[in-house]
């Protein structure tokens, strides 16, 4: 329902929570919620480990764009596996075409 069924090839999946208004000063499970700039505005978000529980992440395949950079996108994001604990993994160039609009 998120996504155009050409971006379907991705099979990307998001986790997507309800607002968390927490009382100030604390935050619930000691979880902090962090900012960064977007192109309009400030993006919340958390962070969280993806890690199994021997410090290992499991990734088979990642999908890259539609970006109008896609050999600079892929060769960081293989720098960033190598370099990461995550095991066995495979990137992949979308196919979808990149529009700016």
């Amino acid at each position: 329902a998120l996504k155009h069924p050409s971006f379907s090839e991705e099979r990307e999946w998001r986790l997507v929570s309800e607002v968390v208004r927490p009382p100030i000063p604390t935050v619930p499970n000691n979880v902090s919620t962090k900012f960064r700039a977007g192109k309009s505005m400030l993006i919340p978000y958390r962070e969280f480990k993806l890690a199994e529980e021997n410090g290992r992440v499991s990734i088979s395949k990642v999908f890259v764009g539609p970006t109008p950079h896609m050999e600079l996108s892929i060769s960081s994001l293989m720098h960033l596996l190598m370099t990461s604990e995550v095991d066995d993994w495979q990137v992949v160039g979308s196919s979808v075409p990149y529009r700016s609009w």
